[in-house]
């Protein structure tokens, strides 16, 4: 009998989520904006069936010892505290490759704590202002949850100290929802030359600026040439295990099999279908063969 591993979730602001959101629409619904109440309901209910076998799965297997690992497909959603973290890590990898070769200043800009109220009603303004591709709070920074208050805590700049703070599980929840930004909302903006207006000729000028500054081609073509980590590389990098290396032998898993609730099964490796046919064709004849190599696909 094959032994089955299962992808564990316990992050903490799912379980809040999951216990109390009804709660909250309940309660608290009246001070949502009704334009951004069902965007909000969409993005919450995707970001708690994140890795949620239920919905899809990607099974690997060890073919040393039938070992099998299911992962569920991630919501990718910037609200989700695992999918944010990777998405900002994925941009600032982007944004990096497009930057001078200088020393930059990073200024933050935060509304004041009178005016936040103003431009939570309005948030079409905040398209005048920068804000943050990153999740609303880190898991690691929430240090207590009993099921009625939650306890966290943040930096403080000037007086520079840690602050605890202790609030209510639906104000909790109602602060964290404040950072959706409705649908197709562009949550950072780019001034001067690295404008998005004229992104092709600033990414021109700023590789030609910095092969001047540094005169040495090998470098830049060795920079290009870097290659982006992974979904497998990110979690080693982060966690310090591969989920995909098997724990009796040591043997690196093969993509076994994809499902999803509403395609079935859109991968096996079983399946014929994903042998790969080669056609030979010259002057004087025409050879169709299969190979049954396996193809492995790149899902991450």
């Amino acid at each position: 009998m094959n032994e089955c591993r299962k992808y564990k979730s316990d992050k903490i602001i799912n379980k809040i989520l999951k216990n109390h959101f009804q709660e909250f629409r309940e309660k608290k619904w009246n001070r949502v904006r009704k334009e951004m109440r069902e965007h909000i309901i969409n993005i919450v209910e995707r970001t708690l069936n994140c890795g949620n076998i239920e919905k899809g799965y990607i099974k690997h297997k060890c073919i040393e010892c039938n070992e099998e690992y299911i992962h569920g497909f991630t919501c990718k959603s910037k609200f989700c505290s695992k999918c944010g973290r990777k998405y900002s890590l994925e941009w600032l990898d982007k944004q990096v490759d497009n930057m001078l070769n200088v020393t930059h200043r990073h200024a933050v800009f935060t509304i004041p704590k009178e005016l936040r109220n103003y431009f939570y009603q309005k948030r079409e303004l905040l398209k005048k202002l920068q804000d943050a591709a990153r999740p609303a709070i880190a898991e690691y920074r929430i240090t207590d949850y009993d099921g009625k208050t939650v306890t966290f805590w943040y930096e403080n700049k000037k007086p520079k100290k840690k602050i605890t703070v202790t609030i209510g599980v639906l104000e909790f929840i109602g602060k964290l929802t404040q950072h959706i930004h409705p649908k197709g909302f562009r949550v950072v903006r780019r001034y001067g030359l690295y404008s998005r207006v004229k992104n092709k000729l600033s990414i021109e000028i700023v590789k030609l600026y910095n092969f001047i500054k540094q005169r040495n081609i090998y470098e830049i073509i060795k920079k290009q040439n870097i290659k982006r980590m992974s979904f497998k590389e990110r979690l080693i990098e982060t966690f310090g295990v591969n989920p995909f290396k098997c724990t009796k032998c040591n043997s690196d898993m093969i993509l076994w099999e994809v499902w999803h609730i509403k395609y079935g099964i859109m991968y096996h490796v079983l399946d014929r279908m994903n042998y790969i046919n080669i056609v030979e064709e010259n002057d004087r004849y025409k050879t169709k063969y299969s190979s049954c190599i396996v193809k492995q696909l790149c899902l991450f």
